[in-house]
């Protein structure tokens, strides 16, 4: 018996908490007395976009230098590759359509990978309604929700007024698939859940009559029958909550329960506890803090986060001196965030000096007062390797960035470990699984390659909406990115059948965009894989950097590695950094009396 409860509470532990959920306001700074600082900033992601807004505000002088040739780095939103859709999109949120790059409608990897070639988003558009909007379309690529307790961006949102509305990352008529159990046939997962909960709750029971729960614990049976809908005799049966067969109807129509699922069934399948997912359970995913069953997205795709960032106005002298100001900010008479940002501009060197850094662009030098570096830190290392969980894995060796920082810095840069990522999206010619499944939103997995099965959680009961297909990290997330772009759908296409049956005909199957992250231009993986938890001394170390005029900024350098909220944190540390003259491991600048340690 102690056996089985033990295993029971090993598959639904949670990871430890590893945020401070505790409302925090956005580090704010002012360059000190009459001495602006004068910023470069290498990556205009998330990252890089903060800190410009930030160091903006703070009264320095500022130029951001993205490699690609689109803003956002990896928070990609793709829109539908359609004339008049994306006349209506910029009518409706950028009338003066400013940094016409923001609008992304196709994508192209590097030339080094297995699925190169321009991929343009040819969604389809259904007829527009008689109000003349049409249903909003995109993929988001990238990032997908965000957390409650992440404060620093909700606060950000909060602050550039951009809109939020529910995720939904769990619905009880979600689907589970496990190739091994009863041959893959996809479960609601109010039936696994239930039926679990039901049978745990019912043997609980019987251990404390048996007396292994002693004295002090009257009320346990009560809380036991609540718990796991239990009949009068404390036996699970059934319940409404495992679902129905036949729902209920008017009248005298019939229902029909569902029959719960066996204890000895679930506990020897992958749906309980998957060795593709980790430790995690597929059946109990939510329990995660980053995972909870709603958090928030923006309306109309993550982008909106950064797109509202480069439309922000920011002060006339916030234009580092080393590049001239546009025509365009000129002539509309006010600078704007996305003025100070430089697209195809790679940047192949970064050096500090006694007082300043120097970075290298197009074979010639410009030096500021402060360089902050967003890009992932093996691009930062000693060798065109990146580590992962597992292996290591070559990329390009132009993707390196060459620099003076010292050798234990190199060597921890390039000891982090990675984690590979995969999407691919699809279109659905109808709302199959609303109509078919009565699912609204959140998440089904399968012990496919493809992983998880992304609904929208807005647009319901229209035409049409854009699914993601395939979502895999790790070792399934390498095997797919050294597919091509047919491989790759394919893949997906079967881990969806696996959970709908006839996918293959509910959705367009002439475009699905499919994204590995890993051959992104500038990008080698998806983020890095828990450094602070998993390589401790390692994180201490580049987040500790000995060098006085460099600073690193990104999801990666942070706690909350793959989350925007690392990225908007570590942002702002750094532009108070270089304000106040502060080093990473000085406790002022966290408003504590100590910094991290390694256990």
């Amino acid at each position: 018996m102690s056996g089985l409860l033990a295993g029971f509470i090993a598959a639904n532990a949670a990871s430890p908490l590893r945020a401070n959920t505790k409302s925090e306001e956005i580090n704010r700074s002012k360059a000190n007395g009459n001495l602006p600082k004068t910023i470069a900033i290498i990556g205009a992601g998330v990252a890089g976009l903060t800190a410009a807004y930030r160091a903006a505000q703070a009264g320095h002088r500022v130029c951001v230098f993205e490699t690609a040739n689109r803003y956002g780095g990896r928070s990609l939103t793709l829109r539908p590759d359609d004339k008049d859709y994306k006349n209506w999109w910029f009518d409706t949120y950028n009338p003066a359509r400013e940094f016409e790059a923001m609008y992304v409608s196709s994508f192209e990897e590097r030339e080094d990978s297995p699925g190169r070639g321009k991929q343009a988003c040819h969604f389809h558009v259904p007829a527009w309604k008689k109000s003349g909007r049409p249903e909003e379309l995109y993929l988001n690529a990238g990032p997908g929700r965000i957390p409650s307790h992440h404060t620093h961006l909700l606060s950000l949102c909060k602050e550039l007024n951009v809109e939020l509305e529910p995720y939904v990352f769990k619905s009880d008529s979600n689907l589970l698939s496990d190739s091994s159990f009863r041959g893959g046939e996809p479960i609601q997962w109010r039936q696994v859940h239930y039926s679990l909960i039901g049978q745990i709750a019912s043997i609980v029971y019987q251990a404390y009559k048996d007396g292994v729960i002693l004295q002090g614990y009257e009320n346990v049976p009560l809380m036991l029958k609540a718990l796991g809908n239990l009949n009068e005799k404390f036996k699970f049966e059934g319940s409404s909550a495992v679902g129905f067969v036949r729902a209920p109807g008017g009248w005298q129509d019939p229902s029909q329960l569902k029959t719960p699922l066996k204890l000895e069934e679930l506990l020897s399948s992958n749906l309980v506890l998957s060795e593709q997912h980790g430790t995690e359970s597929m059946e109990s995913h939510e329990d995660y803090i980053d995972w909870q069953p709603t958090l928030l997205q923006p309306t109309g795709g993550m982008d909106r986060i950064w797109q509202a960032l480069l439309l922000s106005e920011i002060p006339k002298t916030a234009q580092a001196s080393q590049f001239k100001r546009s025509t365009r900010s000129l002539e509309r008479g006010k600078l704007l965030l996305g003025d100070i940002v430089k697209l195809n501009a790679k940047i192949t060197g970064i050096y500090a000096n006694r007082n300043s850094c120097t970075i290298r662009l197009n074979n010639k030098s410009y030096t500021f007062d402060a360089c902050i570096v967003t890009a992932a830190p093996p691009l930062l290392g000693k060798r065109n390797r990146m580590k992962t969980s597992t292996k290591e894995i070559a990329f390009p060796s132009d993707l390196l960035i060459d620099n003076n920082l010292d050798e234990s810095t190199k060597k921890a840069l390039s000891e982090v470990k990675m984690t590979p990522a995969c999407k691919v999206g699809f279109q659905g010619k109808s709302r199959f699984w609303e109509e078919e499944n009565q699912i609204y939103g959140g998440i089904s997995w399968t012990t496919d390659l493809s992983s998880q099965l992304w609904y929208p959680s807005s647009g319901f009961h229209s035409s049409t909406g854009i699914l993601t297909g395939l979502y895999n990290r790790h070792e399934s997330a390498i095997y797919t990115s050294q597919k091509s772009l047919p491989e790759r759908i394919e893949i997906a296409l079967k881990g969806c059948e696996s959970l709908h049956p006839g996918f293959k005909s509910k959705v367009y199957k002439d475009f699905a965009p499919a994204i590995a992250w890993g051959y992104m231009p500038g990008q080698i993986a998806g983020w890095a894989d828990e450094t602070s938890e998993l390589q401790c001394n390692i994180y201490l170390k580049i987040t500790d950097a000995l060098t006085p005029n460099i600073f690193f900024a990104g999801d990666s350098y942070s706690q909350t590695p793959g989350w925007q909220e690392g990225a908007i944190r570590t942002a702002a540390l750094a532009v108070r950094a270089i304000s106040d003259g502060l080093k990473p491991n000085d406790p002022r600048l966290y408003g504590t009396n100590d910094v991290m340690e390694c256990p």
